[in-house]
């Protein structure tokens, strides 16, 4: 396969962004993830170009310069020049040795000056490309990525993740920065090897695209209209576990009675991200579709925050 230059990479990344923004503009999510892919692939081939050329910049050397050549044409000699000859011997050697010996002391003057200008020449061209490894290593996130193309539906196993350092440019917003948080869970989305996963494509993540992908298989949404009291308004957060109390009739006596144990919130009033609310007055929670059907018929329902359990973030 033929080497691209840095320029027909960059042009080719920039047409992918425009086909991007006009398939986000369009809705078209499975576009929009192969798109980002693509980018994502594309950017670690400009990566590995401009490291590939700082490095051949870095060993390459200058010509050693061609020694004179002699110049010297065979003939008679005429009398006078052989007269002079003769005369330089009865003096003796000269201050500062034989034309020749001066000669090669000259061409050996020059090849010293080159020799050090092309060792300070490559140490500058080393120093260059350490500078420039270390620019991209800065511009580079750790992040999830997938190790396989993962159809819509299936269930990413953590045997299919794991976390790699990619350009900055080509990381998505939303990308997950733990396995925890994308192992286990259903794709809605095409995954393509190599490239990082977004929180917004697989289903029950803490920031999902819409309700629908925030639910996990198995369990509907389930929301419940509660006052500050009732449902710890503003304390809860997305992604929050909680358990929910209601008061139940038999008729004839009225108890409180947990109906659901451990359950997520998935959304408050219209919010489905983990940041905090300043207040909040509806609850979404998933549940299964029994504790769906029990806590309609229930009254009096409150919610009961439990502990947070601690996670490993498997990006740092």
């Amino acid at each position: 396969m033929k080497k691209r230059s840095q320029e027909e990479i960059k042009a080719e990344i920039a047409q992918v962004e425009a086909e991007e923004r006009a398939a986000v503009e369009a809705g078209r999510m499975r576009s929009v993830d192969r798109l980002r892919g693509r980018k994502q692939a594309l950017g670690h081939e400009l990566e590995r170009a401009m490291a590939q050329e700082a490095a051949m910049g870095a060993t390459k050397s200058s010509p050693m310069p061609n020694t004179a050549s002699k110049n010297a044409k065979s003939g008679q000699r005429t009398t006078a020049t052989a007269g002079a000859a003769t005369a330089r011997r009865q003096r003796g050697p000269q201050p500062g040795g034989t034309r020749k010996e001066r000669r090669l002391a000259a061409v050996a003057g020059v090849a010293i000056a080159v020799s050090v200008a092309t060792v300070g020449f490559s140490g500058w061209r080393w120093t260059q490309a350490q500078g420039e490894l270390t620019r991209l290593e800065h511009s580079t996130v750790k992040v999830v990525t997938v190790t396989r193309d993962i159809a819509p539906g299936e269930v990413i196993s953590s045997a299919d993740l794991t976390v790699a350092s990619v350009p900055k440019a080509f990381a998505p917003k939303d990308a997950a920065k733990k396995v925890s948080d994308v192992a286990g869970r259903q794709t809605v989305t095409q995954q393509t090897s190599g490239t990082a996963v977004s929180l917004s494509s697989v289903s029950g993540s803490k920031k999902p695209a819409s309700i629908t992908t925030a639910v996990t298989e198995g369990h509907v949404a389930y929301t419940v209209a509660l006052d500050s009291s009732t449902g710890l308004s503003p304390l809860l957060s997305v992604g929050d576990k909680v358990d929910v109390l209601a008061s139940v009739s038999d008729g004839q006596v009225v108890t409180t009675e947990r109906v659901a144990d451990s359950i997520r919130v998935i959304a408050l009033d219209g919010n489905l991200s983990g940041s905090k609310s300043d207040g909040y007055s509806n609850v979404t929670i998933e549940v299964t579709e029994d504790q769906a059907l029990a806590l309609s018929s229930a009254s009096g329902i409150r919610l009961v925050a439990l502990p947070e359990t601690g996670e490993t973030n498997n990006a740092e």
